[in-house]
Parts: structure tokens; sequence; C-alpha cells
């Protein structure tokens, strides 16, 4: 109770745990066949899902933000669980955002982590012989029962934590804004070393030294299905030790434009991994605004809306 999973942790949970507690995607122990085919991330979500790719072995996809992209990698059987920052998670079993099935995904990582799922696979094949299945659930007491919280706290600690957050500058000139993105996108195209030259006039100095910057790229997809290509979905920044920044426009209109900042500090010290999250997230947040002289485009450093 009182415990928040992000979308971009819980997706990757849900991705870890899929093969041992979802029956869809048990792995036939006779011929080896089933399982997940892959995993997908918007790119703005965070890089938890990543790590759980690499442990499990599985190809992992970064598209760009637009529920279609996912789709057509579930139609190629590419992936089987996909999911976005913005609270959107779902599998191939219905190809859609599924709430519900969210839902029920984490019920059954704690009745797999508390021991009320016994042998699935035999009671599965015990079901549909038409016989019973005693479904009644270990005596354990309260304070033994594993939470939400323990489960995630476990992942950071085995994994690292990738405390994230998305500042939300909504209904902003649409022209400054796209000024904004665009010299973001020229500063793209040089080295660590220049970048790090060319904003040292509006960064704060010891902000610069910490944030190491290792790469920096205008995101571009190229759908491995269908070979369409969609560029311009956002500036990456890319920091070293595994964190990073996005910058990118959603929704410019008549009612302006609404600029996107997302920040995620990758943290791999076990000993780390519980700190506040605004504590953690402070510095960066600070850099990621003052990098691209958000108050000489648009007037202001405070958003809209902090999620």
């Amino acid at each position: 109770r009182g415990f928040f999973v992000t979308p971009s942790d819980s997706v990757a949970l849900i991705a870890l745990y899929a093969e041992k507690c979802i029956p869809y995607f048990f792995v036939d122990k006779a011929t080896g066949k089933g399982g997940l085919t892959g995993l997908a991330r918007s790119m703005p979500t965070s890089r938890a899902l990543d790590n759980v790719a690499k442990k499990l072995n599985k190809d992992v996809y970064e598209t760009p933000t637009g529920w279609k992209y996912f789709t057509n990698l579930m139609d190629a059987s590419r992936i089987s669980i996909c999911g976005e920052e913005s609270f959107g998670t779902g599998s191939v079993h219905v190809r859609e955002k599924d709430g519900l099935w969210a839902v029920l995904a984490w019920l059954s990582i704690l009745a797999y982590r508390n021991g009320c799922m016994g042998d699935v696979e035999k009671e599965r094949e015990l079901l549909q012989e038409g016989k019973s299945v005693d479904v009644s659930p270990p005596a354990t007491k309260e304070t033994d029962f594993v939470s939400v919280q323990q489960i995630v706290e476990e992942f950071w600690k085995e994994y690292g934590r990738n405390f994230y957050c998305r500042y939300d500058f909504e209904n902003k000139d649409s022209a400054s804004a796209h000024e904004m993105l665009q010299a973001l996108e020229e500063l793209s195209k040089s080295s660590p070393a220049e970048i790090t030259g060319k904003v040292a006039s509006h960064v704060d100095e010891n902000l610069l030294k910490e944030m190491e910057i290792d790469s920096m790229d205008w995101f571009k997809y190229t759908d491995p299905v269908d070979k369409q290509v969609s560029d311009h979905q956002g500036v990456r920044l890319f920091l070293k030790g595994g964190s990073r920044i996005i910058w990118r426009l959603s929704g410019t209109g008549s009612t302006g434009a609404t600029i996107r900042v997302y920040m995620e500090r990758y943290e791999p010290d076990a000993s780390k991994v519980l700190q506040d999250e605004r504590t953690a997230l402070k510095d960066i947040a600070a850099f990621a605004l003052q990098f691209c002289d958000m108050k000489k485009y648009i007037g202001t450093e405070t958003p809209t809306v902090i999620t």
C-alpha cells in the first residue's frame, strides 16, 4: 500500500516473471516451444526493460511513441510484451493496451512469489483432462507476505534502478518550441567535447562536470518489418554511466505545442537504489532544462505537469 510502481518498471517486471507465472508464456518442456519472442518499449520509456531483455537473452526493440509500432512487431511475431512510460502495457494476446491484463499479470506475480500457484503446468493439464485441482492457498502469516514493494526493491537491487521523471510544458508557442528542438538537433551533430563547449555559457559549471556527455542524436526509427522510416522523433542525450535525457514535441496545433522532457538516471549501486526519487533526479533535471536553454526559448523552467 502506498507504493507506486512506474510504468517502465512495471513492464520490465512483468516481462521478467512472464515465463514463470503467466501460462500463456510458459515454455513447453518437451518441445522447447513457447515463451517470450521479444520485448519492446517506446523510446522515452526507461531502459529497465533493456536490462531484463539482456538477462533473458531476448531481443528488445526501441520504437517511436505510438502503439502502431508495437502492433507491427507483434504481427510479425517479433515481440510478446510491450509498454510505454505513459501507462500503456500490453501483449500479443490482444495487440492493444490492456490495463486489466497488466493487473492480472501482477496478481500472477504476487501469487507466484507467495507460493500460491503450485505446479501451474500440472494443474493446467489436470483441468484440461476434466479433473479437479486443489486451489487452496498455503497457510502463511501476513508478515510473511511478499509485497509489490519488496518485489520491486529486489529488482532494483539486482538490476539497478532507473530513476525516471517527465516534465511537460504545455500550450507553448509552437515556433519557439520548434526553434529549441532545431537548436538541439544542430547540437547533436557535434562531438561530446564540442557539445560541452557550446553549452558551457548557459549550463552550471558543476553540473556540466557531473553530467559527462557520452553521445547525442536525433532519434530515427526504421521498422524492421515493413522498413518504413520514422524520423524526427526526439533528441536523445546519453550520459556516461547509463543515464539519458530526451526532448520531444507532442501535440503541435492551434493551441500551441507541448514540450516533453524525460530524465532518466541509472543507479547500479544496490546501496543507493532506495533513495528519494526527487533527490536522485534533482541534478539531472536541472541540467536538462539548462542544457536546452528552456527559459530562453519559452520563458520558464517551471513545467505544467510532472509525472
